[in-house]
Protein backbone atom coordinates (compact mmCIF):
# COMPACT_ATOMS: atom_id res chain seq x y z
CA UNK A 1 0.00 0.00 0.00
CA UNK A 2 1.12 3.46 -0.50
CA UNK A 3 -0.25 7.05 0.31
CA UNK A 4 -1.17 8.71 -2.79
CA UNK A 5 0.78 11.94 -3.73
CA UNK A 6 -1.45 14.19 -5.82
CA UNK A 7 -0.85 13.43 -9.59
CA UNK A 8 0.28 9.84 -9.18
CA UNK A 9 1.74 7.08 -7.18
CA UNK A 10 3.98 4.71 -7.36
CA UNK A 11 3.19 1.13 -5.93
CA UNK A 12 6.57 -1.06 -5.40
CA UNK A 13 5.39 -4.51 -5.58
CA UNK A 14 8.80 -5.56 -4.57
CA UNK A 15 10.56 -8.68 -6.95
CA UNK A 16 8.88 -10.28 -9.41
CA UNK A 17 8.97 -12.42 -11.79
CA UNK A 18 11.21 -12.13 -14.85
CA UNK A 19 9.39 -12.11 -18.37
CA UNK A 20 12.01 -14.30 -20.24
CA UNK A 21 13.01 -16.71 -17.16
CA UNK A 22 9.60 -16.87 -14.89
CA UNK A 23 10.50 -18.74 -11.65
CA UNK A 24 7.44 -20.39 -9.20
CA UNK A 25 8.39 -21.30 -5.67
CA UNK A 26 6.75 -24.97 -6.85
CA UNK A 27 9.15 -25.46 -10.32
CA UNK A 28 6.07 -24.93 -12.60
CA UNK A 29 6.27 -22.01 -15.49
CA UNK A 30 4.86 -18.41 -13.99
CA UNK A 31 5.35 -15.42 -15.39
CA UNK A 32 4.86 -12.03 -14.99
CA UNK A 33 3.58 -9.77 -17.64
CA UNK A 34 4.69 -6.23 -15.76
CA UNK A 35 7.24 -4.23 -13.73
CA UNK A 36 7.96 -4.62 -10.51
CA UNK A 37 5.76 -1.40 -9.45
CA UNK A 38 2.46 -0.08 -10.62
CA UNK A 39 2.04 4.00 -11.25
CA UNK A 40 -1.81 5.24 -10.68
CA UNK A 41 -3.22 8.41 -12.14
CA UNK A 42 -0.13 9.37 -14.35
CA UNK A 43 -1.29 11.70 -17.25
CA UNK A 44 -1.01 9.92 -20.39
CA UNK A 45 1.61 10.81 -23.05
CA UNK A 46 1.18 11.54 -26.60
CA UNK A 47 2.38 8.76 -28.84
CA UNK A 48 2.86 8.69 -32.40
CA UNK A 49 0.13 8.06 -35.23
CA UNK A 50 -1.89 7.70 -32.57
CA UNK A 51 -4.49 10.05 -34.38
CA UNK A 52 -4.29 7.66 -37.20
CA UNK A 53 -5.08 4.62 -34.79
CA UNK A 54 -8.07 6.17 -33.35
CA UNK A 55 -9.75 6.63 -36.75
CA UNK A 56 -8.51 2.70 -37.84
CA UNK A 57 -10.12 1.75 -34.46
CA UNK A 58 -13.07 3.77 -35.36
CA UNK A 59 -14.16 1.29 -37.85
CA UNK A 60 -13.60 -2.23 -36.03
CA UNK A 61 -16.39 -4.71 -35.56
CA UNK A 62 -16.60 -2.73 -31.58
CA UNK A 63 -15.78 0.55 -32.91
CA UNK A 64 -14.12 2.42 -30.09
CA UNK A 65 -16.04 5.62 -31.21
CA UNK A 66 -17.70 8.18 -28.67
CA UNK A 67 -21.20 7.06 -26.96
CA UNK A 68 -20.13 3.69 -27.18
CA UNK A 69 -22.42 1.41 -24.65
CA UNK A 70 -21.03 -2.06 -22.93
CA UNK A 71 -23.32 -3.71 -21.10
CA UNK A 72 -22.24 -7.00 -18.60
CA UNK A 73 -23.88 -9.43 -16.36
CA UNK A 74 -21.87 -10.64 -13.81
CA UNK A 75 -21.86 -13.06 -10.94
CA UNK A 76 -19.16 -13.13 -8.13
CA UNK A 77 -18.74 -15.81 -4.99
CA UNK A 78 -22.28 -13.99 -3.29
CA UNK A 79 -24.57 -14.06 -6.08
CA UNK A 80 -26.56 -16.57 -4.38
CA UNK A 81 -27.28 -13.55 -2.15
CA UNK A 82 -28.31 -11.86 -5.49
CA UNK A 83 -31.85 -12.73 -7.39
CA UNK A 84 -31.65 -10.13 -9.87
CA UNK A 85 -29.64 -9.35 -12.57
CA UNK A 86 -26.07 -6.72 -11.88
CA UNK A 87 -26.95 -4.58 -15.67
CA UNK A 88 -23.48 -3.00 -16.10
CA UNK A 89 -22.77 -0.05 -18.38
CA UNK A 90 -20.07 1.44 -19.46
CA UNK A 91 -20.18 4.00 -21.93
CA UNK A 92 -16.93 5.20 -23.88
CA UNK A 93 -17.48 9.09 -23.15
CA UNK A 94 -14.46 10.56 -25.03
CA UNK A 95 -11.28 9.30 -27.30
CA UNK A 96 -8.69 11.10 -28.86
CA UNK A 97 -4.91 10.46 -29.90
CA UNK A 98 -3.72 9.75 -26.79
CA UNK A 99 -6.12 7.99 -24.61
CA UNK A 100 -9.53 6.79 -24.25
CA UNK A 101 -12.25 7.52 -21.09
CA UNK A 102 -15.13 4.74 -19.99
CA UNK A 103 -17.57 6.04 -17.47
CA UNK A 104 -19.45 3.18 -15.82
CA UNK A 105 -22.07 2.18 -13.35
CA UNK A 106 -23.87 -0.44 -12.36
CA UNK A 107 -27.55 -0.82 -11.55
CA UNK A 108 -28.15 -1.96 -8.32
CA UNK A 109 -31.30 -2.87 -5.93
CA UNK A 110 -32.04 0.26 -3.74
CA UNK A 111 -31.34 1.00 -1.58
CA UNK A 112 -27.96 0.58 -2.20
CA UNK A 113 -26.54 3.68 -4.91
CA UNK A 114 -24.79 2.75 -7.93
CA UNK A 115 -21.80 5.21 -8.00
CA UNK A 116 -20.38 6.15 -11.47
CA UNK A 117 -16.98 6.12 -11.85
CA UNK A 118 -14.12 7.08 -14.68
CA UNK A 119 -11.53 4.60 -15.92
CA UNK A 120 -9.05 5.86 -18.41
CA UNK A 121 -7.15 3.89 -21.16
CA UNK A 122 -3.99 5.64 -22.76
CA UNK A 123 -3.44 4.87 -25.98
CA UNK A 124 0.56 3.52 -25.50
CA UNK A 125 -1.26 1.21 -23.28
CA UNK A 126 -3.75 -0.09 -25.91
CA UNK A 127 -1.04 -1.04 -28.25
CA UNK A 128 1.68 -2.80 -25.72
CA UNK A 129 0.19 -3.88 -22.48
CA UNK A 130 -0.30 -7.27 -20.88
CA UNK A 131 -1.77 -6.13 -17.59
CA UNK A 132 -5.50 -6.18 -17.50
CA UNK A 133 -8.57 -4.75 -15.14
CA UNK A 134 -11.87 -5.32 -14.92
CA UNK A 135 -12.54 -2.96 -12.09
CA UNK A 136 -14.04 0.50 -11.36
CA UNK A 137 -15.64 2.56 -8.81
CA UNK A 138 -14.77 5.49 -6.80
CA UNK A 139 -12.29 3.76 -4.89
CA UNK A 140 -10.84 1.70 -7.77
CA UNK A 141 -7.53 3.77 -9.88
CA UNK A 142 -9.38 5.37 -12.83
CA UNK A 143 -5.52 4.73 -14.58
CA UNK A 144 -3.33 2.36 -14.15
CA UNK A 145 0.25 2.34 -16.28
CA UNK A 146 0.71 -0.67 -17.95
CA UNK A 147 -3.00 -1.93 -18.17
CA UNK A 148 -6.08 -2.13 -20.43
CA UNK A 149 -9.68 -2.52 -18.89
CA UNK A 150 -11.87 -5.44 -20.47
CA UNK A 151 -9.55 -5.86 -23.28
CA UNK A 152 -5.78 -6.76 -25.16
CA UNK A 153 -4.01 -4.63 -26.30
CA UNK A 154 -2.68 -4.79 -29.37
CA UNK A 155 0.49 -6.52 -28.69
CA UNK A 156 -0.65 -8.84 -26.63
CA UNK A 157 -3.32 -9.66 -29.07
CA UNK A 158 -0.85 -10.70 -31.50
CA UNK A 159 0.69 -12.63 -29.59
CA UNK A 160 -1.83 -14.65 -28.56
CA UNK A 161 -3.25 -15.08 -31.95
CA UNK A 162 0.02 -16.11 -33.90
CA UNK A 163 2.43 -17.40 -30.96
CA UNK A 164 -0.51 -19.13 -29.22
CA UNK A 165 1.07 -17.10 -26.29
CA UNK A 166 0.94 -14.41 -24.83
CA UNK A 167 1.85 -12.80 -21.05
CA UNK A 168 -1.00 -12.19 -18.74
CA UNK A 169 -0.79 -10.10 -15.26
CA UNK A 170 -4.87 -9.36 -13.91
CA UNK A 171 -4.72 -6.65 -10.98
CA UNK A 172 -7.29 -5.38 -8.67
CA UNK A 173 -6.65 -2.35 -6.50
CA UNK A 174 -8.69 0.09 -4.17
CA UNK A 175 -8.19 3.12 -2.95
CA UNK A 176 -8.67 3.42 1.45
CA UNK A 177 -11.02 6.56 0.80
CA UNK A 178 -14.39 6.33 -0.85
CA UNK A 179 -15.76 9.48 -2.73
CA UNK A 180 -19.49 9.88 -2.49
CA UNK A 181 -20.52 10.07 -6.13
CA UNK A 182 -17.06 10.90 -7.56
CA UNK A 183 -15.66 8.78 -10.41
CA UNK A 184 -11.53 8.92 -8.93
CA UNK A 185 -10.13 7.78 -5.42
CA UNK A 186 -9.23 11.28 -3.66
CA UNK A 187 -5.73 12.30 -4.79
CA UNK A 188 -4.41 11.40 -1.19
CA UNK A 189 -5.76 8.16 -0.70
CA UNK A 190 -3.66 5.06 0.32
CA UNK A 191 -4.17 2.61 -2.79
CA UNK A 192 -4.18 -0.85 -1.86
CA UNK A 193 -3.49 -4.22 -3.68
CA UNK A 194 -6.06 -6.75 -3.86
CA UNK A 195 -5.03 -9.47 -6.00
CA UNK A 196 -1.85 -8.79 -8.40
CA UNK A 197 -1.69 -12.36 -10.22
CA UNK A 198 0.01 -13.62 -13.47
CA UNK A 199 0.48 -16.23 -16.15
CA UNK A 200 0.63 -17.15 -19.72
CA UNK A 201 -2.65 -16.50 -21.81
CA UNK A 202 -2.65 -19.89 -23.81
CA UNK A 203 -4.98 -20.09 -27.24
CA UNK A 204 -7.93 -23.08 -27.31
CA UNK A 205 -9.57 -22.88 -29.82
CA UNK A 206 -10.61 -19.85 -32.79
CA UNK A 207 -14.30 -20.21 -32.54
CA UNK A 208 -17.96 -17.66 -32.70
CA UNK A 209 -19.61 -16.15 -30.68
CA UNK A 210 -23.33 -14.79 -30.29
CA UNK A 211 -22.93 -11.22 -29.58
CA UNK A 212 -25.84 -8.66 -29.53
CA UNK A 213 -24.56 -5.77 -31.51
CA UNK A 214 -27.03 -2.55 -31.51
CA UNK A 215 -30.09 -4.25 -32.74
CA UNK A 216 -29.31 -7.42 -33.85
CA UNK A 217 -27.73 -10.94 -32.72
CA UNK A 218 -24.88 -11.76 -34.67
CA UNK A 219 -22.30 -14.22 -34.76
CA UNK A 220 -18.80 -12.87 -34.09
CA UNK A 221 -15.40 -14.19 -34.87
CA UNK A 222 -13.65 -15.19 -30.96
CA UNK A 223 -10.02 -16.62 -29.33
CA UNK A 224 -11.34 -18.92 -26.64
CA UNK A 225 -8.15 -19.00 -23.88
CA UNK A 226 -7.19 -20.14 -20.82
CA UNK A 227 -5.00 -18.67 -18.26
CA UNK A 228 -3.31 -20.28 -14.81
CA UNK A 229 -2.90 -16.79 -12.50
CA UNK A 230 -0.47 -17.42 -9.67
CA UNK A 231 0.50 -14.86 -7.32
CA UNK A 232 3.63 -13.89 -7.18
CA UNK A 233 4.52 -14.73 -3.74
CA UNK A 234 2.99 -17.94 -3.93
CA UNK A 235 0.72 -17.55 -0.91
CA UNK A 236 -2.38 -18.14 -3.07
CA UNK A 237 -4.03 -20.91 -5.17
CA UNK A 238 -3.65 -21.47 -8.68
CA UNK A 239 -6.63 -19.76 -10.39
CA UNK A 240 -7.80 -21.28 -13.64
CA UNK A 241 -9.50 -18.27 -15.78
CA UNK A 242 -10.87 -18.73 -19.32
CA UNK A 243 -11.40 -15.58 -22.07
CA UNK A 244 -13.52 -15.20 -24.84
CA UNK A 245 -11.42 -12.40 -27.30
CA UNK A 246 -13.46 -10.94 -29.85
CA UNK A 247 -10.88 -11.69 -32.95
CA UNK A 248 -10.34 -7.96 -34.24
CA UNK A 249 -6.54 -6.59 -33.12
CA UNK A 250 -8.48 -2.98 -33.54
CA UNK A 251 -10.39 -3.65 -30.88
CA UNK A 252 -10.07 -7.30 -28.86
CA UNK A 253 -12.42 -7.08 -26.51
CA UNK A 254 -12.98 -9.66 -23.72
CA UNK A 255 -16.20 -10.88 -24.12
CA UNK A 256 -16.54 -13.12 -21.34
CA UNK A 257 -14.52 -13.37 -18.77
CA UNK A 258 -14.71 -16.52 -15.80
CA UNK A 259 -12.93 -17.73 -12.59
CA UNK A 260 -13.71 -20.92 -12.49
CA UNK A 261 -12.19 -21.84 -9.25
CA UNK A 262 -14.12 -18.32 -7.50
CA UNK A 263 -17.21 -19.34 -9.70
CA UNK A 264 -17.16 -15.67 -10.88
CA UNK A 265 -17.50 -14.02 -14.00
CA UNK A 266 -18.31 -11.42 -16.07
CA UNK A 267 -19.54 -11.14 -20.03
CA UNK A 268 -20.87 -8.72 -22.22
CA UNK A 269 -24.71 -8.87 -22.65
CA UNK A 270 -25.26 -6.05 -25.63
CA UNK A 271 -23.13 -3.70 -27.22
CA UNK A 272 -23.69 -0.43 -29.01
CA UNK A 273 -22.86 2.97 -30.47
CA UNK A 274 -24.51 6.16 -32.55
CA UNK A 275 -26.04 5.12 -35.41
CA UNK A 276 -27.88 7.64 -36.71
CA UNK A 277 -27.68 6.95 -40.85
CA UNK A 278 -29.10 3.16 -39.90
CA UNK A 279 -32.10 4.55 -37.56
CA UNK A 280 -32.93 7.10 -40.25
CA UNK A 281 -33.09 4.45 -42.89
CA UNK A 282 -34.92 1.97 -41.06
CA UNK A 283 -37.66 4.81 -39.73
CA UNK A 284 -38.05 6.30 -43.26
CA UNK A 285 -38.81 2.64 -44.96
CA UNK A 286 -41.40 1.83 -42.50
CA UNK A 287 -39.46 -0.57 -40.45
CA UNK A 288 -39.64 -0.97 -36.72
CA UNK A 289 -36.69 -0.56 -35.13
CA UNK A 290 -35.52 -2.01 -31.94
CA UNK A 291 -33.50 0.04 -29.34
CA UNK A 292 -30.98 -0.92 -26.91
CA UNK A 293 -28.81 1.82 -26.18
CA UNK A 294 -31.37 3.00 -24.00
CA UNK A 295 -30.78 2.09 -19.96
CA UNK A 296 -33.02 2.21 -17.27
CA UNK A 297 -32.21 1.82 -13.44
CA UNK A 298 -32.97 -1.36 -11.81
CA UNK A 299 -37.09 -1.70 -11.53
CA UNK A 300 -37.57 1.82 -12.30
CA UNK A 301 -38.19 4.44 -15.31
CA UNK A 302 -35.25 6.36 -14.53
CA UNK A 303 -33.17 6.72 -17.85
CA UNK A 304 -29.37 6.32 -16.97
CA UNK A 305 -27.08 8.84 -18.11
CA UNK A 306 -25.36 6.15 -20.62
CA UNK A 307 -28.36 6.39 -22.78
CA UNK A 308 -27.43 10.31 -23.53
CA UNK A 309 -26.23 9.60 -27.50
CA UNK A 310 -28.70 7.73 -27.98
CA UNK A 311 -31.71 9.94 -27.08
CA UNK A 312 -29.84 12.93 -28.98
CA UNK A 313 -29.45 10.04 -31.82
CA UNK A 314 -33.57 9.83 -32.02
CA UNK A 315 -33.92 13.78 -31.52
CA UNK A 316 -31.76 14.22 -34.18
CA UNK A 317 -33.66 12.20 -36.48
CA UNK A 318 -36.65 13.65 -35.39
CA UNK A 319 -35.93 17.56 -36.09
CA UNK A 320 -34.61 16.44 -39.52
CA UNK A 321 -38.00 15.15 -40.39
CA UNK A 322 -40.36 16.94 -38.67
CA UNK A 323 -43.43 15.29 -40.25
CA UNK A 324 -43.30 12.02 -38.66
CA UNK A 325 -45.04 10.94 -35.66
CA UNK A 326 -43.09 8.15 -33.55
CA UNK A 327 -44.61 4.83 -31.45
CA UNK A 328 -42.35 4.24 -28.53
CA UNK A 329 -42.85 0.99 -27.27
CA UNK A 330 -40.95 -0.43 -23.81
CA UNK A 331 -40.58 -4.03 -23.09
CA UNK A 332 -39.33 -6.15 -20.36
CA UNK A 333 -37.98 -9.49 -19.18
CA UNK A 334 -40.11 -11.89 -16.98
CA UNK A 335 -38.59 -10.81 -13.23
CA UNK A 336 -42.15 -9.39 -12.05
CA UNK A 337 -45.66 -10.10 -11.78
CA UNK A 338 -47.19 -9.55 -15.17
CA UNK A 339 -49.54 -6.38 -13.99
CA UNK A 340 -45.35 -5.02 -12.75
CA UNK A 341 -43.95 -5.33 -16.02
CA UNK A 342 -46.61 -3.86 -18.10
CA UNK A 343 -47.03 -0.78 -16.24
CA UNK A 344 -43.05 -0.66 -15.87
CA UNK A 345 -42.63 -0.81 -19.32
CA UNK A 346 -45.49 2.12 -20.04
CA UNK A 347 -43.59 4.11 -17.74
CA UNK A 348 -40.17 3.43 -19.65
CA UNK A 349 -41.68 4.68 -22.87
CA UNK A 350 -43.38 7.44 -21.51
CA UNK A 351 -40.10 8.46 -20.38
CA UNK A 352 -38.16 8.54 -23.00
CA UNK A 353 -40.78 10.43 -24.84
CA UNK A 354 -40.06 12.58 -21.96
CA UNK A 355 -36.50 13.09 -22.78
CA UNK A 356 -37.09 13.34 -26.32
CA UNK A 357 -39.47 16.41 -25.57
CA UNK A 358 -36.91 17.85 -23.13
CA UNK A 359 -33.85 17.14 -24.25
CA UNK A 360 -34.23 17.57 -28.61
CA UNK A 361 -37.69 19.82 -28.42
CA UNK A 362 -39.83 17.53 -29.84
CA UNK A 363 -43.42 18.10 -29.39
CA UNK A 364 -45.28 15.72 -27.29
CA UNK A 365 -47.94 15.35 -29.55
CA UNK A 366 -46.04 13.50 -32.49
CA UNK A 367 -44.59 10.90 -29.51
CA UNK A 368 -47.20 7.62 -28.65
CA UNK A 369 -46.37 5.66 -25.66
CA UNK A 370 -47.03 2.27 -25.38
CA UNK A 371 -45.93 -0.56 -23.01
CA UNK A 372 -45.98 -4.48 -24.22
CA UNK A 373 -44.33 -5.70 -20.51
CA UNK A 374 -43.17 -9.19 -21.15
CA UNK A 375 -45.63 -10.36 -23.64
CA UNK A 376 -43.30 -10.37 -26.40
CA UNK A 377 -39.51 -11.89 -25.59
CA UNK A 378 -37.72 -12.13 -28.08
CA UNK A 379 -35.20 -14.70 -26.29
CA UNK A 380 -35.54 -17.04 -23.18
CA UNK A 381 -35.86 -15.26 -20.17
CA UNK A 382 -33.69 -18.04 -18.30
CA UNK A 383 -30.46 -16.27 -18.93
CA UNK A 384 -29.13 -13.22 -17.93
CA UNK A 385 -28.50 -12.75 -22.25
CA UNK A 386 -32.17 -13.61 -22.80
CA UNK A 387 -33.25 -10.94 -20.56
CA UNK A 388 -31.05 -8.20 -21.45
CA UNK A 389 -32.49 -8.79 -25.60
CA UNK A 390 -36.07 -8.76 -24.35
CA UNK A 391 -35.51 -5.70 -22.12
CA UNK A 392 -36.03 -3.18 -25.02
CA UNK A 393 -37.64 0.07 -26.59
CA UNK A 394 -39.00 -0.34 -30.27
CA UNK A 395 -39.62 2.91 -32.51
CA UNK A 396 -41.75 3.08 -35.29
CA UNK A 397 -43.05 5.20 -37.59
CA UNK A 398 -47.18 5.96 -37.25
Amino acid sequence: MLTRPPRHAVIRLGLLCALVAGCSSSGEEQDSAGPSELVTGRPCAPVPGGREEAAEQGKATVPLVAGLTVAWAWVGPDSGLNDFDHDCVAELSAVDSVSVVFRSRCSERPPKKAHRARTVVCRADLRNAHGYRTQFGPRIPDLVDGTTWSMLSRTAFRELKERGETPFRQLHLQASVWQDGAEAPDPDATVYIDEDVSGTLRRIRMDRLRLQLNDSAVQVPVIQAEVLLRDASGSRPVQRQRLVILDDERVPLVLDNERSSTKSRIWFTRISWPQRKTLERKLEAGEEVTVYGIYFDYNSAAIRTESDSVLAEIGGVLAAHPEWQLSIEGHTDSVGGRAFNETLSLQRAEAVADALVERSGVARSRLTARGAGASRPVETNATPEGRAFNRRVELRRQ
